[in-house]
């Protein structure tokens, strides 16, 4: 295996993850997933950075309300795929 992509959805993943990443004999990536969350209970960065440990963000912030109508939510879907898809490409990860 070449580099782990890790996307903790919440603090409890982080938690998780961060043994398996200290023992781990390939390179990994951690992606923050707070610029595209619409609710701030799951939010991760305090927690990665309290940690130490590194991370990266996602490359543009897509600002979600729990009250947006159908039609942005899905023009937010889409925007998300097309932004995960270009990450993936540029992180490559083999797992």
């Amino acid at each position: 295996m070449k580099k782990v992509l890790f996307i903790p959805l919440n603090t409890n993943h982080v938690l998780i993850f961060e043994p398996v990443i200290d023992r781990l004999s390939c390179e990994s990536v951690v992606l923050c997933h707070d610029r595209i969350s619409n609710d701030q209970r799951y939010r991760t960065e305090h927690i990665l950075q309290d940690r130490k440990i590194p991370y990266i963000h996602f490359p543009v912030e897509i600002k979600r309300d729990l009250q947006e109508s159908f039609i942005s939510e899905l023009l937010h879907f889409f925007r998300m795929k097309k932004v995960i898809e270009d990450l993936l490409k540029r992180v490559a990860p083999s797992a």
